[in-house]
């Protein structure tokens, strides 16, 4: 647990502790002083154009945060726009065709048999959110001028139709919102444009005719009622996404078969 601190003060440091956080106390005059090292990654976003500490942080058991404020750099002009779809059983489906994380199912589920409030449980977590981190990376952030992803609400919550008992214990550790928290955070750095699109249909709609049909999708499997079209259900919505995303950034593309780039 962190506790978000008011009355800091971050600045340089002396030799191997070179930042040092002072915090105020309720005795005038009386500071807790903490030397503290800058990591990598702090040391990489201090190094941007325009980059500065802000006054503040979180503390934890284990961890200090601090924040930097730098100017939002300019995307990248020049590359593919890739549409990425969350799923339960494989982590991150792309439209170009990659799966990222097909080893997923066996890390949610070693988070959902700890028991609650346990140390397995928390290190469970720990170990998914690494994982997490570790293949949003894998994203192909040099060669991306945009990415799509689905502007999904209520997950866990509901009783639509699809999203009963099963699929709510199915997705309490998929976290999809640390999924996007992650994309948000390293499209910035990679100059990447972020699209949240309406996810409406994106798992049932054919990428190659356009029939929207719950029946197109029959778990992980998808096979078009209209023509007939079978792949991956994961694949399809990140084609999907692909598609909405292009035309939400005003490019002379549209959606449809036309447009296929998938080989």
């Amino acid at each position: 647990m962190a506790v978000l601190c008011h009355g800091v003060n971050v600045e340089a440091g002396r030799g191997s502790f070179d930042l040092v956080v002072r915090l105020s106390t309720l005795r005038r005059g009386q500071r807790i002083t903490i030397p503290t090292r800058k990591t990598a990654v702090l040391n990489k976003w201090l190094a941007m154009p325009g980059a500065r500490l802000i006054q503040g942080c979180a503390l934890s058991e284990k961890a200090i945060v601090v924040w930097v404020e730098f100017p939002e750099p300019e995307a990248r002009k020049d590359g593919d726009v890739i549409g990425v779809d969350v799923g339960i059983n494989k982590l991150i489906a792309t439209s170009d065709g990659k799966f990222i994380g097909k080893d997923w199912r066996e890390i949610s589920a070693k988070v959902r048999c700890c028991r609650p409030g346990s140390k397995g449980k928390r290190r469970a977590r720990i170990m998914r959110d690494h994982y997490i981190n570790r293949m949003v990376k894998q994203l192909p952030w040099h060669r991306m001028s945009a990415i799509g992803f689905e502007d999904l609400l209520n997950l866990k919550r509901g009783k639509q139709k699809g999203r009963g008992k099963g699929f709510r214990k199915a997705a309490a550790p998929w976290t999809y919102r640390r999924v996007r928290q992650r994309i948000e955070c390293l499209a910035p750095e990679n100059r990447v444009r972020l699209v949240a699109v309406n996810p409406r249909g994106t798992s049932r709609t054919c990428p190659e005719c356009g029939e929207d049909d719950r029946r197109n999708r029959n778990g992980e499997t998808f096979r078009c009622v209209s023509c007939d079209h079978t792949a991956d259900a994961d694949f399809v919505g990140a084609r999907n996404i692909r598609y909405r995303a292009v035309a939400a950034l005003g490019s002379i593309l549209s959606p449809g078969p036309q447009t296929s780039e998938i080989q």
